[in-house]
Order: structure tokens, then C-alpha cells, then sequence
């Protein structure tokens, strides 16, 4: 194959690559395991995690992405195990390149499906199934810093717009995404906007009635949000503010509804203000959610 083992890997990784197709669609069609890549973030990640690989692939005088092979594999995992080993990395970091290498094999047999006459029959099962045991040899480290904020109303009083406000308390009681939440970073179909149609059965009819939450017991209002892959979730909303959100819907019929940066910008405004902005890396969008969804 032609070309740098980075620009053959990326070629290789696009044959498997179906963005804005569902990913809970495809598992169905797949028993329960979708082939694909359906985002732009999964294959910058699969990409990342394989660069390793190519610089092993160079080490061994390897130039051709497509004459990997279990032996060659098995080679660059005794590699990998023994260096996650000897820097006391986290088990997961092994486990997420294992599990890259796993995607990689999909990939290489679509592309030489799709672009070679007589197409190869790549098997990594062996190297790596040896590999996924070897992996719980090695200690694993547990996050021990929340991400959820420690003062979330005071962040709530900070925000200058009653809708933002509203949205915020939706991610706060609910563990909601931003697309849940009319804020989509990447629209699915039914993520756009959170409608009082959202407090009924999908296929219409009335608001449904309040029901015991499951885990307070309280009285909550069931909804439903399309989130993350496209995927349809039911989620339980304090009555007080299913109440105040009807009200709102009453004098803006679109519903909740913002562009996701201007949302993110109102948040991590009000988390300044409140002392309480993310330090480097941390995603924004997620440090809402309740310890008590979270778990």
C-alpha cells in the first residue's frame, strides 16, 4: 500500500467509518456490536491509539500497513505490555489499545474487501484474546476527583438567561447530555429542540402521568430525549420543574433550544464566576450531572 503508515492507517480506518449513521441501529442489524465508526471523535481515538503501532511497525522495517500479522502483532504487544507495565500506566489505557487493534482487524477486511481482487482474511483474535488477560495483570487505577461540581446552584443562580437556567437544571436533576437538552454538539434526529411532546409516549397521546421516582420515591415526570448515537432514553424529571417548564413552553412554543457553544460559553462563564470552572481537559458538558444520576 502507498504512501506513510500514518496515511495508509487512515485510509484503512475510513472503510469502516459511517458518520450520521445510528450506532444502536447498526448493533441491532449486527448482534449487538456495530462494525462501524459512526463519529469524528472515535476515529481521531482509534487513530491516537494505533500510532503506536506504526512506530513499532517502522522499528521492525514494516512499511506496508496491510502485511500485519499475528506474529508481527504479537510482537508489538509483548512491546506495549511490559512498557504499560514497567510505567505503572492504568489497566485501561492497555485495554483501550487492545481494543483499537480489535477495530483495526474490522477495518482491514473491509478495505481489502472493498479495494483488492483477492481480498485477505485478517485474524487478530489470538494475540489479542492473550493480551486481554495478560491486561488484568496489570493494577487498576480509579479516578478519584469528581467531575461533577460542587456547588451546582450557585452556578444556576450565575446564569444570566432563564432558558439557560432551565436547561441547566434539566442536566443537573437529570444526568441529560446538552442534546438532550436542546443543545445539540452533533444533531440527531429528535435532538434539536426539548418539547412538552417529549413528556409523552413517542408516538403521542397525552402527558403522561407522574409517577414514584426509583430511587427518591418522590413524584417525577417521565421523558424522553434522543442523545448520544441517536439513541432514545427515558429520563425522570422533578414535578416543580416540569411545571416551570411547561410554563416557559407556554411563551416560546420552540421549547428549550440553543447553539451548543453560546449554552457552553453561559456555563463556563458561571463556573468562573462561582470558582468552580473545569481545570485543563475536563469536559464542560458532563461536570452538570448529579452524583446521584452518575452513578
Amino acid at each position: 500500500m502507498k504512501g506513510s503508515l500514518r496515511t495508509q492507517l487512515t485510509g484503512i480506518i475510513k472503510a469502516s467509518c459511517r458518520f450520521g449513521q445510528s450506532r444502536h441501529q447498526a448493533k441491532k442489524e449486527h448482534g449487538g456490536k456495530s462494525p462501524f465508526i459512526h463519529s469524528v471523535g472515535s476515529f481521531g481515538k482509534v487513530i491516537y491509539r494505533l500510532w503506536p503501532l506504526l512506530e513499532g511497525m517502522q522499528r521492525n522495517g514494516v512499511g506496508d500497513i496491510e502485511e500485519l500479522n499475528s506474529t508481527i502483532l504479537s510482537h508489538y504487544l509483548a512491546e506495549q505490555f511490559l512498557y504499560h507495565k514497567e510505567k505503572s500506566n492504568a489497566r485501561h489505557t492497555f485495554q483501550a489499545e487492545l481494543s483499537a487493534l480489535a477495530k483495526l482487524e474490522t477495518c482491514l477486511n473491509a478495505f481489502s474487501g472493498i479495494h483488492r481482487s483477492n481480498p485477505a482474511n485478517y485474524d487478530f483474535s489470538v494475540p489479542l484474546e492473550i493480551y486481554r488477560k495478560l491486561a488484568r495483570t496489570i493494577e487498576k487505577n480509579e479516578r478519584t476527583v469528581s467531575r461533577a461540581l460542587p456547588r451546582p446552584l450557585e452556578l444556576l443562580a450565575c446564569l444570566d438567561s432563564p432558558r439557560h437556567t432551565l436547561m441547566a437544571e434539566f442536566q443537573l436533576h437529570t444526568g441529560c447530555r446538552t442534546e438532550g437538552i436542546g443543545a445539540p454538539q452533533r444533531a440527531y434526529p429528535g435532538s434539536a429542540h426539548l418539547r412538552p411532546d417529549n413528556f409523552k409516549q413517542p408516538e403521542g397521546g397525552e402527558i403522561l402521568t407522574p409517577v414514584p421516582d426509583p430511587i427518591t420515591r418522590q413524584p417525577v415526570h417521565c421523558f424522553w430525549t434522543v442523545e448520544k448515537g441517536g439513541r432514545l432514553g427515558w429520563k425522570h424529571c422533578p414535578v416543580p420543574l416540569a411545571e416551570r417548564f411547561f410554563q416557559y413552553c407556554e411563551a416560546h412554543p420552540e421549547g428549550l433550544t440553543d447553539k451548543y457553544a453560546v449554552y457552553l460559553k453561559a456555563l463556563n462563564r458561571a463556573m468562573k464566576l462561582t470558582g468552580q470552572a473545569p481545570g485543563a481537559g475536563e469536559p464542560i458538558r458532563s461536570v452538570l450531572i448529579s452524583p446521584k444520576r452518575a452513578t
